[in-house]
């Protein structure tokens, strides 16, 4: 009897054990976490007349991140501000032309977007500046796109009728995204 209880009270130690372990292993999930941390060049299906769009993220200082996005109708530059809190669009700029090489070191911030925040977890939500609302209505969302699986983060933002759904990947950002009545961008490329 005494050696049943003995077993019974050291595997009930080794769970605990096991458990405690587990917990002090996992990672807390920032919000930079969901978002590129080296150059690369994504390609997506859909966008403006369903043409598709490119992003080329393609200059990092510090805590900011450039990127540049071409698609048939228009070209626009981003800056997003990254840290383990947020990801925040603090510049967007319509582009005439050719992109300039750098616009991070003389930007002015024009926009105050955020599109990632903690904590990373169902139901955190947050407003923008015009009305909007963002939410984290899933995590750990498998999505499927033409160029892979990935397991993601679901925001939905959602603005009078209007709605979009996007999912964000570990180290790659936005892989899915879907707005309006069945509009979809589709990560179908990366590229180094």
């Amino acid at each position: 009897m005494k050696n049943k209880i003995f077993t019974v009270c050291f595997i009930l130690f080794i769970i605990a054990g096991l458990c405690m372990f587990n917990n002090l292993n996992k990672k807390h999930l920032t919000a930079q976490d969901y978002f590129p941390k080296e150059p690369m060049v994504k390609e997506f299906s859909g966008g403006f007349e369903n043409e598709g769009f490119s992003r080329n993220y393609d200059l990092f200082k510090e805590n900011k991140v450039q990127v540049k996005q071409e698609d048939c109708a228009v070209d626009v530059v981003f800056i997003y501000e990254l840290s383990d809190e947020e990801v925040v669009q603090v510049y967007n700029k319509e582009i005439v032309g050719h992109f300039e090489e750098d616009y991070i070191s003389n930007f002015q911030p024009n926009a105050n977007n955020v599109i990632i925040k903690t904590p990373i977890k169902k139901g955190t939500k947050w407003s923008t500046d015009n009305g909007g609302e963002y939410e984290i209505t899933d995590v750990n969302v498998k999505i499927e796109t033409p160029l892979g699986k990935y397991k993601t983060i679901e925001i939905t933002y959602s603005l009078g009728d209007f709605k979009s759904v996007s999912y964000y990947a570990k180290d790659i950002g936005l892989v899915k995204r879907i707005y309006g009545d069945n509009y979809v961008d589709e990560l179908i490329g990366i590229s180094q």
